[in-house]
């Protein structure tokens, strides 16, 4: 022992607690006989930490002594690299010292780790691996010793730094390298991890945006399907996944990242048989470039995964049989709300059902604090999603019974500017078993959130407002989108007893935007009442379903009235008239049988609505008698 100045230890029979759902261990090699008695805990305060390119955000961390003797002086050193896809922040060389200047047995302490994540990183998760040193009296003498380790965070890279992967599929035809390396296609920027849990149902949107300068054209998104539920862990309900996003704009032709993003919408079932945790998914994208160039490229997203406890529960005393000690999970099992569909500005109450997994421990002392995700409002800050009606977001329980569930329940209102999409509700957890021990744990739920369809439309323009028989008018109007969400499919039917049936197809509306319509209607009938025809816009919501609104506008059709001989042999002597003679006759005979014509007309139209009037008064009295 004498000849020990330095130790190595490269587990330090550390459980090294992973924000994994519901307390998940993950432990190094045994400790050397020699070492025996020295034991560390080291724990995050979140799951896995979140960085932002450029950010300067502190790591924070628990530090446990669960041996039994004291360390002292404890530093933190992580290993650095140049490559930004190695190590994400910015480099300091110096050990950073934790002030822990003394840990006895059964204490633990806090710890921030100043970090300053680097402009040039691109969005995905990191293994960080880094080195604690702290001194340890071992055979009566202190000694230095070091602790190493790693740990997962997940960055938020810049966009214009977001790189395609390696393309999946290599194309003999020659390429631009100029244009090719030109599309930058980043999947689900500014989005959070969506949550899934067994056996349920659950909806992903994905967004898609080119960060390159050119266009990527005919753009087909496909997920890569498997049946290990670890690889791929939804039930495979389909043969063909694909989706169509056509062309994803490169900033040559726009400028606005809000302009050029598309998303696609997934809706799948999470498998009954997979385990908690994050799970990869994979997405193939196919495109073609300008010069007409197929590529194709792989893109992954993570989703937190909340599993099947009985799966859980045999990890867990897989560990247990290491000699380790069961962790009480508690896991969120399912959640309702009431009303069923949360729209934007609405207040609705959900109710989370809390299950603890294990079969032999009791949770207590638990306290429940649900906390919405945040988005951005502008460039320069963020609110959250859902807010407390009460302001308070605890709930406190007094015990959960082994492989009990318990249904906890609070009233929060959504903020009415929030844009049709699920957002993640955040359930930490504290609590602890019948020995009295802390455990922390956090769980997610995603709570889709909806937006009413609003549109406006113009007052139609009808052009002539009266026809005859077999001619045509014009209608005109806009459609105005003054809601948040777009009007998809969009299609205007124009029918009634005097025109014949007419279709005006406008396509997708988008939020904000105007549609218009422009059609011509045929006379087909004389028009037997006041007049008032309706127009049908029927469109597709943001769900799916099928929707209308109806638009009344007024249009005349007369009978075509032809001209007898008398009128015209009239119209042929007046062309025969000498060019001497005088005007003034021939001005009052126009008139003349103009004032004819119409009178002729009148009388027609005053029969016809006299003959429909009557006809529905005999209908009336044969439905009293």
């Amino acid at each position: 022992m004498k000849k020990l100045k330095r130790l190595i230890v490269t587990a330090l029979a550390l459980a090294f607690v992973w924000c994994m759902p519901a307390g998940a261990t993950i432990s190094g090699n045994e400790v050397p006989d020699d070492m025996e008695g020295i034991s560390l805990q080291v724990l995050t305060k979140e799951d896995t930490p979140v960085f932002t390119y450029g950010e300067s955000k502190n790591l924070e961390l628990i530090i446990r002594n669960t041996g039994e003797k004291t360390v002292e002086n404890l530093y933190f050193k992580p290993a650095a690299a140049n490559d930004s896809a190695v190590y994400p922040f910015e480099i300091n060389n110096n050990p950073v010292n934790m002030n822990i200047s003394s840990l006895s047995p059964g204490a633990e302490a806090s710890a921030s780790i100043p970090l300053k994540t680097r402009n040039d990183v691109i969005s995905g998760y990191r293994t960080i691996n880094y080195t604690i040193t702290f001194d340890c009296e071992v055979d009566g003498k202190k000694q230095e010793l070091t602790y190493s380790e790693s740990l997962s965070v997940n960055i938020n890279g810049n966009p214009e730094a977001d790189d395609p992967t390696v393309p999946t599929e290599e194309t003999t035809t020659p390429s631009d390298p100029s244009e090719e390396n030109d599309i930058k296609i980043s999947v689900g920027v500014n989005q959070s991890t969506p949550v899934c849990v067994y056996g349920q149902p659950v909806e992903i949107t994905l967004t898609f945006l080119n960060n390159g300068g050119n266009t990527a054209n005919g753009v087909v998104v496909t997920p890569i399907v498997d049946a290990d539920s670890n690889i791929f862990p939804f039930e495979i309900q389909q043969m063909d996944y694909s989706r169509k996003l056509d062309t994803l704009l490169g900033t040559g032709l726009e400028k606005d990242p809000n302009a050029r993003t598309r998303s696609i919408t997934y809706s799948m079932v999470t498998r009954r048989d997979v385990t908690s945790g994050y799970k990869k998914v994979s997405f193939q994208i196919d495109y073609y470039t300008d010069a007409l160039i197929d590529k194709s490229i792989t893109k992954d997203i993570y989703v937190m995964v909340q599993g099947n406890p009985e799966l859980d529960e045999k990890a867990e005393q897989g560990e247990a049989g290491d000699g380790k000690t069961s962790v009480p999970r508690v896991i969120v099992s399912g959640y309702t709300t009431a009303p069923e569909e949360i729209f934007a500005g609405d207040s609705f109450t959900i109710t989370l059902s809390m299950n603890n997994t294990s079969k032999q421990t009791a949770v207590t002392n638990m306290v429940f604090d649900i906390q919405s995700e945040e988005f951005a409002i502008d460039q320069n800050s963020t609110a959250a999603a859902f807010l407390p009606v009460s302001g308070s977001s605890s709930i406190f329980v007094d015990r959960i019974g082994p492989g009990q569930t318990q249904d906890i329940s609070i009233e929060m209102t959504a903020r009415t500017d929030l844009s049709p999409r699920p957002y993640v509700l955040n359930v930490k957890m504290n609590y602890e078993d019948t020995d009295k021990n802390p455990y922390e744990s956090t769980a997610s739920v995603s709570v889709p959130v909806k937006q009413q369809d609003k549109l406006e439309i113009s007052t139609p323009e009808v052009m002539p407002e009266s026809i005859d028989v077999g001619s045509q008018a014009n209608i005109m109007f806009n459609i105005y989108n003054t809601g948040k969400t777009t009007l998809y499919n969009v299609m205007v039917r124009f029918s009634g007893d005097s025109i014949e049936p007419t279709e005006c197809f406008v396509g997708n509306v988008n939020a904000g935007a105007t549609g218009a319509v422009d059609a011509m209607l045929t006379g087909i009938a004389a028009t037997m009442d006041d007049g008032t025809l309706t127009a049908e816009i029927a469109y597709e919501n943001q769900s799916g379903e099928a929707m209308s609104v109806e638009q009344e506008y007024t249009l005349f059709v007369n009978d075509y009235v032809p001209m007898d001989d008398m009128m015209m042999d009239d119209m042929m002597n007046m062309e025969g008239m000498e060019e001497e003679s005088s005007n003034t006759p021939v001005i009052i005979a126009v008139i003349v049988i103009l004032v004819l014509a119409a009178a002729a007309a009148a009388v027609i139209i005053r029969k016809r609505k006299k003959k429909a009037q009557e006809l529905s008064e005999s209908e009336g009295l044969d439905e009293i008698s």
